[in-house]
């Protein structure tokens, strides 16, 4: 079959936005290194090494509480190692035995591959454990899907969760609050009728919290983006480099209609749902889980992405397969000094930390009202359907369920190891986490009126919404059924989305609506279940029926 991806053309970049990023753009670079070679190494002091992967957390959080139990433990001097392609998935597994480092804060793994071959020390007795001064272990402060996903059969850990990374879209507030794009109680947007301005409850239908005033059903978000498109205002940006931020745009919608019962169904392939004009539950097994490409959510997802696409509601730079995931940040930062103002981006919860270089040469180029958190953004929960048939919960994904703090088996340390491992996951320590990146670790903690006079606005935000009673969280990088690993290219980001129409397969519907005009959000969701069909199914995956 031929890869409709093939089909297209690049998008060129405005020359005047490569200028402007050309100029304004920093870039850092990171080593590997072998024990010997770190300059200040006291000798009088044990050292722990820490590994850290170099992405958009950054690794000041890090330093910050290394500082804090240096201070507490003078004879132990903490050295972070920061770096990205060396401590990635694959070449971690391989590599882990040689390498240097004592304690891993690590984006993603393969939980089960590190697990089997012995790469991590056994760490349940400080998981079960309490911080000196604390009321409850680790294991009980952990959200409870990740603390069943770590412990394994046997009742051993050897990881813990690192940090939650919330994917979405992310607005920017005020454009929305100058222009008037809110909504009022009424159901008004505010920039038409401005003797009201009192905000609507939002999608949750609460007032007083984090989304007041967004739209709250998909008619309105329409109203929303055609509006913001008819006043000269570029509704989204993403990065055309990196289709997977599209993809998992698209997943959060699906997600919020379904509801992380449901939704979760598609990662277990086991439980009970009630398809659509059924009155009575379908019990999912894996010899039937490929009825799942027809839960709804799925195309109401893709009715947004159609919507998107075929009313251009889009920056130019979009599709181009250059265009990095920082590139489409400093666009969407440098709109508000130029004449094409863009209103939203599709990120992750980590984006504003990332993009903290370019603030402040923004900031030192056009002012402090450009600097890091002298703007607002804010979060955009996905709307309810409009005949009221989406779960009536808040629920968000997290692409980071599989990143891990762990300790290399090989450490000569172990105990201040696992020390340190403790410490980082005491409450100052999580509350630290947070006021420093402004994002979230998956554990109980509570940010004091302190840590949030230091927050940037997004970062307040994200967090009202994380830890808000009526959100839910659902980990699309979690499987817990052995085909997933087994059988990987019938699964992963395929299984989500791949859709074959008339013989040709289409994997990511932003971009197959942006190349075929008569493509439909119905006709792509039946190709979903074209690609899964019974007898597809069955011929690849029927040696794991019956068990």
């Amino acid at each position: 079959m031929i890869n409709s991806q093939e089909r297209g053309l690049k998008r060129s970049l405005k020359p005047i936005f490569v200028f402007l990023v050309t100029a304004l753009s920093l870039a850092v670079s990171g080593c590997k290194f072998d024990r010997g070679q770190i300059d200040d190494i006291d000798p009088s002091k044990t050292q722990l090494y820490v590994g850290n992967y170099d992405g958009g957390l950054g690794d000041e959080w890090l330093r910050a509480v290394a500082d804090k139990y240096e201070e507490e433990n003078e004879d132990i001097q903490i050295i972070i190692v920061n770096e990205k392609d060396l401590f990635s998935d694959a070449n971690l597994l391989t590599n882990m035995p040689n390498y240097s480092n004592d304690i891993y804060f690590i984006n993603a793994i393969t939980y089960r591959n590190f697990v089997a071959q012995n790469r991590l020390a056994d760490i349940t007795d400080i998981v079960n454990s309490k911080v000196d001064g604390e009321e409850l272990t680790i294991k009980e402060k952990m959200n409870d899907t990740l603390a069943a996903y770590y412990e394994t059969d046997d009742n051993k850990f050897y990881a813990v969760p690192f940090f939650d990374s919330l994917f979405g879209v992310v607005y920017d507030v005020d454009l929305f609050e100058s222009e008037g794009f809110y909504y009022n109680t009424d159901g008004n947007l505010i920039a038409f009728d401005s003797n009201n301005t009192t905000l609507s409850s939002g999608p949750n239908g609460i007032s007083g919290d984090y989304d007041d005033g967004l739209p709250a059903t998909f008619s309105e978000w329409k109203h929303l983006v055609t509006e913001l498109s008819n006043s000269g205002i570029t509704p989204f940006i993403w990065t055309g480099q990196y289709e997977y931020y599209r993809l998992r745009y698209i997943t959060s919608i699906w997600a919020d209609y379904e509801g992380k019962e449901n939704f979760d169904i598609n990662f277990k392939l086991s439980g009970d749902y009630t398809f659509k004009g059924d009155s009575s539950p379908t019990k999912i097994t894996i010899e039937n889980a490929y009825l799942l490409q027809k839960q709804y959510g799925k195309e109401y997802a893709l009715d947004y992405a159609e919507f998107i696409i075929k009313n251009r509601l889009y920056s130019n730079s979009s599709f181009n397969t250059t265009n990095t995931h920082t590139m489409a940040q400093q666009e969407f930062l440098l709109s508000a000094v130029t004449n094409n103002r863009i209103a939203m981006i599709l990120e992750g919860g980590w984006w504003e930390n990332e993009a903290k270089p370019f603030f402040n040469a923004m900031e030192k180029k056009y002012g402090e009202d450009y600097g890091f958190g002298n703007r607002r953004f804010g979060f955009m929960p996905t709307p309810k359907a409009d005949g009221g048939t989406s779960d009536p919960a808040t629920t968000l994904i997290s692409s980071t369920g599989n990143s891990v703090v762990c300790i290399n088996a090989k450490t000569t340390v172990l105990d201040i190891a696992k020390d340190f491992l403790k410490f980082a996951h005491s409450e100052e320590s999580l509350r630290t986490f947070s006021r420093y990146t402004g994002s979230v670790r998956p554990y109980q903690y509570t940010l004091t009126e302190e840590d949030l006079a230091e927050m940037t606005y997004y970062a307040k935000n994200m967090y009202q919404l994380y830890t808000d009673e009526n959100t839910k969280i659902s980990y699309i990088s979690l499987y817990y059924h052995d085909a997933f690993f087994e059988e990987a290219s019938f699964f992963g980001t395929a299984w989500l989305w791949r859709s074959t129409i008339n013989k040709l397969i289409y994997n990511e519907p932003f971009y197959e609506f942006s190349q075929d005009s008569t493509l439909t959000a119905s006709k792509y969701a039946q190709g979903l279940e074209t690609t899964y069909s019974k007898s597809n199914w069955d011929n690849r995956l029927s040696k794991y029926f019956g068990g």
